[in-house]
């Protein structure tokens, strides 16, 4: 789904955005070339993503550790 920001609220898709930076800067910089090369290293990374990398914003533990709790 696409969306839109609301206008002059700059931070309102402040998590999207680094989202979509953490991604580049860890995962496609170093492997997509093509779009089967993006297509490829995203389908390898997000498992990573969501079940082994910590994340800062809940303190150091991974979204799935998170979940479990819930």
């Amino acid at each position: 789904k696409h969306r839109h920001s609301r206008v002059r609220q700059k931070d309102d898709q402040a998590h999207i955005e680094r989202f979509n930076r953490t991604i580049q800067e860890e995962c496609l910089d170093r492997t997509a070339h093509t779009l089967e090369d993006f297509r490829e290293a995203l389908g390898q990374y997000m498992p990573y993503y969501n079940n082994e990398r910590l994340h800062m914003g809940i303190n150091y533990q991974t979204p799935l550790e998170v979940l479990r709790r819930c």
